[in-house]
């Protein structure tokens, strides 16, 4: 999976046979994913869970489980943690409406091993909070093997 951004809100996954495109829902083709739910589109399953303050996205593809939180950080409860389950990656909101503390404490919530924060946020101190960032990714090669096993490895993306 190769995990570009496109512009401040904007991710791609492209995938083997299929794009995902993310934004504020899910675009894979035609197909336009906006609402709680189970998905299944050209083999790609998506799980939209109702969060507090939007719908978050669960995406499933090439044996790796991709958590997306569309605009804004928000306090997960136990019933979405539960529906969400156990994530390899995060794509997060860093918003200039919120803080970054709030996208650590969802990303703590989440405990992914990847972690890709993404929107018009602050990102230097998203990067000084996570004590892993890593800046200038053009894109992101992501695949099992390449996910840590122990701790995170946070990546923020170029636009």
């Amino acid at each position: 999976m190769l995990i570009e951004r496109k512009g401040d809100w904007g991710v791609t996954l492209k995938l083997k046979n299929v794009s995902v495109a993310l934004g504020p829902d899910v675009v894979i083709g035609d197909v336009k994913i906006e609402n709680p739910g189970e998905y299944d589109v050209a083999g790609v399953a998506v799980r939209g869970i109702q969060g507090a303050k939007q719908t978050l996205y669960v995406i499933d593809a090439e044996d790796m489980t991709i958590c997306y939180v569309p605009k804004t950080p928000e306090n997960i409860d136990q019933s979405a943690t539960e529906q969400i389950g156990s994530v390899d990656a995060a794509i997060v909101p860093v918003n200039k409406e919120t803080n970054a503390t709030e996208t650590i404490a969802l990303v703590n919530s989440l405990d992914p091993n990847v972690v890709i924060p993404v929107g018009d946020g602050d990102m230097e101190a998203f990067a000084k909070l996570s004590n892993e960032a890593t800046n200038g990714h053009l894109n992101i090669k992501l695949t099992p093997a390449l996910i840590p096993q122990e701790g995170r490895a946070t990546y923020i993306l170029k636009s």
